[in-house]
């Protein structure tokens, strides 16, 4: 869309009293002919508010869609065994037709999810790590046996494998040292949020010295960031309601939050805000929504019309 930088949105829960299908195609097929680069969704086992399975999802998108990069984000890779989650996203990459981003995490934001799913919330970063070299060893070799302290696996072959050579792209979520660390040794791409423009400099130069150490160029990993937006007549509006509307989902408050991470305000504002986090390094934006969701078509619309087309153009 401008200048090297890339730009994708969120598909977001549906408004009441419309048929969720319809609105996930609608807003689909909307994003793509907006000249968006990527669709993502997120997903929870259990939540504050309703959440759907990201892949199953993703499924259905990929036949609404034909150019448009199909994501995750964030996919909690802890509460799955990596042999399914393997299978499960090499089919959706042939679904997609190649299309498919994998944004992983370890969760842990709502503990009641993992007790579901007779996972021990402590374990979840340990899991992840073994879990990520699993998928790449299940996608590129013929047969994997692994002495894990979670997932050992005797002489496992999976197939077919995805259509992207060794596998889809891994998006490493989180913000800590622990998931810096993953990126560096095992991602193809740095993907936190919650961040301040200053935090998300601070990490990329945290991660190139880790990338170093791990004998990996780090100039080849994908520098995203998923971040909320929220357009408005003016500054304090639009923070108000994006809190009120993050403050619904996470069910905490967020009220000194929005002004630290979000992109919040007029068209001025915004294209301002997204220049300062350009600034930092990040490379693909992928907005979230912090507006009641009857406004969120319009709001896409207004992104991509009246803010997009000047990030490259501004100064931070």
């Amino acid at each position: 869309m401008s200048g090297g930088l890339r730009f994708g949105v969120t598909l977001a829960a549906y408004p009441d009293g419309v048929p969720p299908a319809a609105w996930w195609w609608r807003f689909a097929e909307r994003a793509e002919a907006l000249g968006f680069d990527s669709l993502w969704s997120g997903e929870h086992v259990l939540f504050h508010t309703e959440t759907v399975s990201a892949t199953v999802l993703l499924a259905g998108l990929a036949a609404r869609t034909g150019r448009i990069r199909l994501g995750t984000a964030i996919y909690l890779l802890p509460l799955r065994h990596p042999v399914l989650a393997a299978k499960e996203l090499a089919t959706l990459d042939h679904v997609t037709g190649g299309r498919l981003v994998v944004g992983v995490g370890v969760g842990g934001e709502h503990p009641r999810e993992f007790a579901a799913c007779a996972v021990p919330l402590g374990e979840r970063g340990a899991r992840t790590d073994e879990a990520v070299d699993l998928l790449r060893r299940l996608w590129r070799e013929e047969r994997v046996t692994a002495a894990g302290a979670h997932f050992p696996l005797e002489d496992v072959s999976l197939t077919p494998r995805p259509v992207q050579p060794g596998g889809p792209p891994l998006w490493i979520g989180g913000r800590s040292d622990p998931a810096l660390r993953r990126t560096a040794r095992a991602g193809d791409g740095y993907f936190p949020y919650l961040v301040t423009p200053s935090r998300y400099r601070a990490n990329l130069e945290r991660l190139d010295a880790l990338c170093a150490e791990a004998g990996r160029d780090p100039a080849r990993l994908e520098r995203a960031l998923l971040v909320f937006v929220a357009l408005g007549p003016d500054r304090e509006t639009a923070a108000r309601r994006a809190d009120a509307e993050l403050t619904r989902i996470y069910n905490q408050p967020f009220d000194q939050v929005v002004e630290r991470y979000c992109v919040v305000g007029t068209p001025d504002d915004c294209t301002a805000r997204i220049a300062e986090f350009q600034a930092a390094g990040v490379r693909h934006f992928v907005f979230n929504w912090a507006c009641p969701l009857g406004e969120i078509l319009e709001q896409m619309e207004r992104l991509a019309t009246e803010v997009l087309p000047r990030v490259g153009a501004a100064q931070p």
